[in-house]
This record gives C-alpha cells, structure tokens and sequence, in this order.
C-alpha cells in the first residue's frame, strides 16, 4: 500500500484514485501514457538525471533522498523504476542500462538462503488431515479436504470453515428427498 500511496494510486484513507482505475481498465498501449504520467510526477527528482548521463549511484542517491527508501526496498524501488521507465519509453541514461539487466539478478537471493538459520524450522501445514465426500442425490459427489491447523485459525476462518464441515454432514443426514425439477 506504501508504493501505491507514494505513486498517488491510493489515498491515505485507502480509497483508489481515478488514475489507479483509469491504469487498470486502460489496455497494454493506453497504460503506457497513464503509467509515464505516474512516474514522472512521482519520480520528479529522477527525471533531470535521466537527462544527463548520471551513474548509477546518482540514482541510487537520488532515489533514497527523494524516495526515502534504503537497503532491499531500495533495489526493488529502482528495478521498478527502471522497468517501468523502460516499459513507458521515458528516456535513461545509458549507464543505468547495466543495472537495470543485472538487478534482480538472484545472487542476494541465494546468499539470503545460505544465511538463514537451519535451527530455526519453518512452520508446514499439519500433516494429515480431514477429507470429506458426501454423494449427491443427483449423481456426483462433492469432497471437502482439509489441512489446516484449527489452533492457529482466526475465529472467522475456523466458524467459515466448520460451517462447511456442518453444511456437507446436514446434506448427508437428510432423508432421501425427491430431485427437484
């Protein structure tokens, strides 16, 4: 929500702007010209750089005084900018070209595996589980599989989630009635 607010997409109160709507129902070649508007509102520090031949590290710069962004959300920042730039044909300087194709690249990605604590288990759905099939009375059948841990459940996801559980045994226990026509 953060990017859309900065992007003038969402209102502070979460309410959409008429221009995030105008990007969602315009096609491929009309979202080019309302996205290029975005950006350069949005990005109005990067556009004077975009004119010279600034380095990438003047991006960088920019980018974190302007933007008021820092460490990874920095990197996704301008890897979104720049593709964005480039999918809208705003002009780049050249020396950003680079990084644009090496950002993103996975090496963080893989280092960040690596690093992380092997101790630490991550959590996994409960093995098991319920599975419930119930035959309709005009042919077929309808199964309800569940795999989840009811401790950890909202109590709206458990009360939805057990209402379905009591709607399929009430279908099972009803005497045999008439099809309907």
């Amino acid at each position: 929500m953060v990017a859309f607010r900065f992007l003038g997409l969402v209102r502070s109160d979460g309410a959409v702007t008429g221009e995030l709507s105008e990007l969602v129902a315009a096609k491929e070649a009309g979202r080019k010209p309302v996205l290029a508007t975005i950006l350069v509102r949005s990005y109005s520090a990067l556009q004077p750089l975009a004119e010279q031949t600034a380095s990438f590290q003047m991006l960088q710069n920019s980018m974190r005084e302007h933007g008021g962004v820092q460490g990874g959300t920095l990197d996704k920042a301008i890897r979104f900018y720049l593709e964005a730039s480039l999918f809208t044909g705003l002009k780049q300087s050249p020396l950003w070209e680079k990084a644009r194709k090496t950002s993103g690249s996975g090496q963080r990605r893989q280092r960040t595996r690596r690093d992380a604590n092997p101790a630490s288990p991550t959590p996994t759905s409960p093995s098991g589980g319920s599975t419930k099939t119930v035959k309709l009375r005009s042919g077929g059948s309808v199964t309800l599989s569940i795999t989840v841990d009811a401790i950890s459940m909202s109590t709206g996801d458990r009360d939805w989630v057990f209402g379905l559980v009591d709607t399929l045994n009430a279908y099972e226990q009803q005497d045999e009635l008439p099809l309907e026509t």
